[in-house]
Parts: structure tokens; sequence; C-alpha cells
């Protein structure tokens, strides 16, 4: 079996490919060379891909726009994405089998473990044994790390690569990175808050304190006073 970081040097090396042949294309040859990155078993990533001008200038093509629309799926996007619209080209074995894999690391995103069940409807796939060997093999690839229990038919999620980000996305990750700062600044007031309550405290506290003293202070020299008369009264008896 090759080693993870042997796949990646590969996987980098056919996606730089053909960023360089879409920059130097023009025409239909833009689309031939997307559908070649989208048919390249080595090919997993197409966000650089799809920001040459050539291949974005695609998407406004009536001839070539489901081109574009299925490097979208490719990208960021899922089987059941490729199926809910028409006007795409049809897929090779190959890529059929690379958009499940991909897929599959989208479903699996930000879960802990997912049934059998639903992993081989939302990823087409026939049996439990088909769904093994894929996910077998996006392991291989380095897309997927996890566990298959066959006891309880669920596959333990354990890390899966981050598919290409989309505008949409980014907009998302901005307003979950603009609450957390919120949510972190109501935390440092509250703990601002806290401290100069602290502080305050220890202020009185200390007051309290100083008080104490000078009447404990005061006593012990009325009483010495007391004493000193006392005294003086016995000597002239």
């Amino acid at each position: 079996m090759a080693s993870t970081g042997l796949l990646q040097a590969q996987f980098s090396d056919a996606h730089e490919k053909y960023v360089i042949l879409a920059q130097n294309a023009s025409g239909a040859n833009v689309a031939r060379v997307v559908q070649q990155a989208v048919d390249d078993a080595l090919v997993f990533f197409y966000a650089e891909l799809m920001a040459v001008p050539n291949v974005a200038e695609l998407g406004s093509s009536e001839t070539h726009r489901g081109v574009y629309k299925l490097v979208e799926v490719f990208s960021r996007g899922t089987i059941k994405d490729y199926r809910a619209h028409d006007g795409m080209p049809s897929l090779s074995d190959t890529a059929l089998r690379k958009l499940k894999m991909l897929s599959l690391c989208t479903l699996v995103r930000g879960k802990a473990t997912m049934s059998y069940d639903h992993l081989m409807e939302n990823l087409e796939c026939s049996s439990k044994k088909e769904l093994e060997e894929l996910v077998v093999e996006s392991m291989y690839k380095g897309l997927f790390v996890g566990k298959m229990d066959q006891a309880t038919s669920t596959l333990e999620v354990h890390q899966a690569v981050g598919r290409d980000v989309s505008a949409s996305d980014l907009d998302d990750m901005e307003r979950l990175l603009r609450r957390w700062l919120e949510n972190a600044s109501g935390v440092v007031s509250s703990v601002g808050d806290s401290l100069s309550a602290v502080e305050e405290s220890a202020k009185k506290a200390n007051a309290r304190k100083v008080e104490v003293e000078e009447a404990k202070n005061s006593m012990k020299d009325t009483i010495k006073g007391g004493e000193a008369s006392a005294d003086m009264e016995t000597t002239y008896m």
C-alpha cells in the first residue's frame, strides 16, 4: 500500500497539471481540460482550477455551462447534487466513484458516527460490502480516517478532509466567528465585572480590618489608661 504522503504528492502534481493546461487553453479546449480533471482518479480538489479565468467563463457559456456545474459539484457538492441538476455531462465509472468518496467526506463532517443505512442511501451503495469497499478506498487515498463496526453497522468518524469552500461557506464562517468574538467579549466583560466586584469587596474588607484594628488599639489604650489610674489611686491610699 502506498504511503499517504506519496499519494498526497501525486494528487498535488495531477491537480497542478490541469490548472496549467486550463490557463493555456481556450474555447472548447477549456471544457475538455475540466472534464479530464473530473475523470482523473488523482484529482480531488478543484477550487484552484475553478479560479482560472478561462474556467470561470464556462459558467456563462450556453454550450459549456453544464461542465462548469459539474466541476462545482466535484468541488463542494455530493452525488445527490449531481442527480438533482439536469444538463451536466454523464460520469465515467472513475468519476462516479470519486464523487461518492467526496460525498462521504461531506456526509460525515461534524459527525462522530453514522449508520450504514444512511450512508448507503446517500452514496448509492447497494450493499454493505460496496459501502465498506468505498470507505476502505477513501481511507487508502487519505480522504477519511475512521473505523467500521460491522456488528452495529455503523461508521466511526475520526477525521475527513475538508471540501473546497464556497462564498456562502465563507459567509457562514464569518458569522460564526463574529458570534464567537461577541461571546468572548461578553465573557471578558463578565470577568472584568467580577474582578471589579472582588476588588471592591477586598477594599471594603481591608477598610473594615483597619477599623477593627483601630478600635482594638483604642480599647487597649483605654484599658491601659484605666490601669494607670488605678495604680495611682493605690499609691496615694
